[in-house]
C-alpha cells in the first residue's frame, strides 16, 4: 500500500529526516492526490522525440494520467503514428518554476532491462528562447543505461548529469559517473533528492549522506553561468534510444509483446528552498502570468455540430494533436478557466489533429461549415486544411487544399466553407475527413487553438445570436469595418461569424 505522510501536518518531522533539513522549508509540493495535469504540468506529445528514442510521447490517459495517488506514465508496445511503443512525459513549463533549493520526487520505476529508459529532470524555464543547452539541464535521474545492461546491473545501474553550452555544437555535460546501488532501485519506491545552490549541485539516493552525484557551479565555473535562473520539473519513461543503445524493435526486451506495459510511479514531488531565498512560482496560467481569455463559447445546437477539441461538445473521436515531428515545438494544454481548455502550439512551424488515435475517418459530408478559433500574439497568415484519407490507404496521398487566413492579436474566429476546400481540390472526399492541418508559423512564436468542429448552416446563414465584445472586430454586412461595437441594432459581421445586435441604441 501506498501511504503518504499528510501534506501540512508532518513536513517538519519529514524534513528532520532528510538532508539539510534544518536549512528549508517547504513551498511547493504535488501530491498527487488530485489531478494536476493541466494545473501543475503538461503532457507532452511528441511523435520524433530526440535521441534515437523508439516511442511516441502521447497526452492520452492510457500514457499520462493521475491515479491512486501518483502520478502514472505508461509505456507500452503498440502500433502508433509511425512508432511500435508510446509512453508518456511530463513538464512543469510555465505552471511551476523555481531557481536553487532542495527537491525531492519519490518514484517506483518498473524493471529497467532491457530497453527502458525512466528520468526525472529540470530544464531551464528559458528553453523557448535561449534554447537548449543554453537552458541548462538538470538530469536528477536517470536509469537504463547501457553499462548496466551489458553488466546485467539495470535494476541497480543509474545516473545524474548536468549538460549546458551555448548552442548544440557547443554543448557540454558532466557526470561524475554512474554507481550501482547495493539495492534495486526499481519494483518499489525510492526517494531521489537533488540539493541546488549558488555553488554546488548533489543528488542523494533515498537516506544516503553521501551524494551519488556532485558537481560545481559556482561563479567562474565552466557552467556557472547557465544554472542560476529559473528551472521547470520533467518525468518520462522513454524506450530505447542512445542512453539503453537500443535502436531496434527485438531490443526492446522491457516489452517483449504487443501489449506489454511498463508503468513509473511518482509519489510525490517536493520543492523546498532556505529561509528568506524562497523564489518557487506556481498557480499561473501558461503564459507566465499573463491572462489569456477564453475564445466565445460557440452557440451552435449540438445536434448540427460534429466536434474536434471543443468544451461546449462531446468529442467525435478519440485522437489528438499533433506535431508531426516539426522540430522544437511543444504541444500542452492551458486553462483560462477552469471549464475552458486550450490547445498551446509553442513554436508554432505547423501541427495537426488526428481525429481518432487509429487515424480512422469521420464522415463530414452533412456538414456544410469548418470552425477554429485561434489565439495569437502577432499578425502572421496561418494555413488551415481538412484532411481526406486517400482510398488507398496511403498517408502520402491525404488529400487537402490549404487556405490561407489572416491572424491578428487576439482570439481570430476561422469560419470556412467546406466547399471551398473542396472546390479547391476536387478529389478532397468529405466521407474520409481523418485530419486537420494548420501551418505558417515563423518556428519561434506560440499559438492557442480552440473551438475545433464541423457544423450544418442554418437556412438564414446566421449561425446564432450572442453578445458583442468591444475587443472583437466589427463590420457592417458591407464590408465597413467598425471602429468599436455597434451602437445601433441590427445584423454584423464579428470576427468572420454574423451576429444579431439587439436591445442596443436606435
Amino acid at each position: 500500500m501506498n501511504v503518504k505522510l499528510p501534506t501540512i501536518f508532518f513536513f517538519s518531522a519529514l524534513m528532520a529526516a532528510t538532508a539539510y533539513a534544518q536549512e528549508y522549508k517547504l513551498v511547493w509540493s504535488d501530491e498527487f492526490d488530485d489531478n494536476t495535469i493541466g494545473k501543475n504540468w503538461n503532457a507532452e506529445v511528441v511523435s520524433v522525440p530526440s535521441n534515437n528514442e523508439l516511442q511516441y510521447y502521447t497526452d492520452r490517459p492510457s500514457n499520462v494520467k493521475i491515479e491512486g495517488g501518483n502520478l502514472m506514465l505508461t509505456a507500452r508496445r503498440e502500433s502508433y503514428g509511425s512508432r511500435y511503443f508510446t509512453s508518456g512525459r511530463v513538464n512543469s513549463s510555465n505552471k511551476v518554476s523555481f531557481t536553487h533549493g532542495k527537491i525531492e520526487a519519490r518514484i517506483k520505476m518498473p524493471r529497467l532491462a532491457n530497453g527502458l529508459w525512466p528520468a526525472f529532470w529540470l530544464m531551464g524555464e528559458d528553453i523557448t528562447t535561449a534554447g537548449w543547452p543554453a537552458c541548462g539541464e538538470i538530469d536528477v535521474m536517470e536509469a537504463g543505461h547501457q553499462t548496466g545492461i551489458k553488466n546485467n546491473t539495470s535494476e541497480r545501474y543509474f545516473a545524474g548529469c548536468i549538460h549546458w553550452g551555448k548552442s548544440i555544437p557547443e554543448h557540454q555535460m558532466y557526470s561524475s559517473g554512474a554507481v550501482t546501488s547495493t539495492y534495486d532501485i526499481t519494483g518499489d519506491y525510492h526517494l531521489f533528492t537533488a540539493v541546488w545552490d549558488e555553488n554546488m549541485l548533489k543528488c542523494y539516493l533515498d537516506d544516503a549522506v553521501v551524494p551519488y552525484f556532485q558537481a560545481s557551479i559556482g561563479k567562474g565555473t565552466a557552467s556557472g553561468d547557465y544554472f542560476h535562473k529559473p528551472f521547470h520539473l520533467l518525468f518520462n519513461l522513454a524506450v530505447g534510444g542512445d542512453y539503453p543503445g537500443i535502436y531496434s524493435l527485438a531490443g526492446i526486451t522491457a516489452l517483449p509483446q504487443e501489449g506489454s506495459e511498463a508503468k513509473m510511479y511518482v509519489d510525490y514531488v517536493r520543492v523546498y528552498q532556505k529561509e528568506g531565498t524562497a523564489n518557487a512560482v506556481w498557480g499561473q496560467n501558461d503564459r507566465g502570468g499573463e491572462a489569456i481569455p477564453s475564445a466565445l463559447r460557440p452557440v451552435h445546437p449540438a445536434a448540427n455540430v460534429v466536434s474536434i477539441f471543443s468544451d461546449a461538445y462531446v468529442p467525435a473521436g478519440n485522437g489528438g494533436f499533433d506535431t508531426w515531428g516539426s522540430p522544437g515545438e511543444v504541444l500542452s494544454v492551458v486553462y483560462p478557466s477552469a471549464d475552458d481548455a486550450v490547445q498551446k502550439v509553442a513554436n508554432f512551424l505547423y501541427a495537426g489533429y488526428n481525429f481518432n488515435a487509429d487515424y480512422s475517418v469521420i464522415d463530414l459530408s452533412a456538414m456544410h461549415r469548418l470552425h477554429a478559433d485561434i489565439y495569437t500574439d502577432k499578425a502572421f497568415s496561418i494555413g488551415m486544411t481538412p484532411v481526406s484519407k486517400d482510398p488507398s490507404g496511403d498517408y502520402t496521398k491525404n488529400r487537402e487544399y490549404v487556405i490561407r487566413y489572416p491572424l491578428q492579436p487576439g482570439w481570430n474566429s476561422l469560419d470556412a466553407a467546406l466547399a471551398d476546400y473542396t472546390a479547391g481540390n476536387p478529389g478532397i472526399d468529405l466521407t474520409q475527413i481523418h485530419q486537420m492541418k494548420w501551418d505558417g508559423g515563423d518556428a519561434a512564436s506560440d499559438i492557442y487553438i480552440d473551438n475545433v468542429y464541423f457544423y450544418k448552416t442554418a437556412g438564414s446563414g446566421i449561425s446564432g445570436v450572442q453578445a458583442g465584445r468591444a475587443a472583437a472586430r466589427w463590420y457592417t454586412l458591407k464590408g465597413e469595418q467598425l471602429s468599436a461595437a455597434p451602437q445601433v441594432a441590427g445584423l454584423y459581421i464579428c470576427d468572420g461569424r454574423k451576429v444579431v445586435m439587439n436591445q442596443l441604441k436606435k
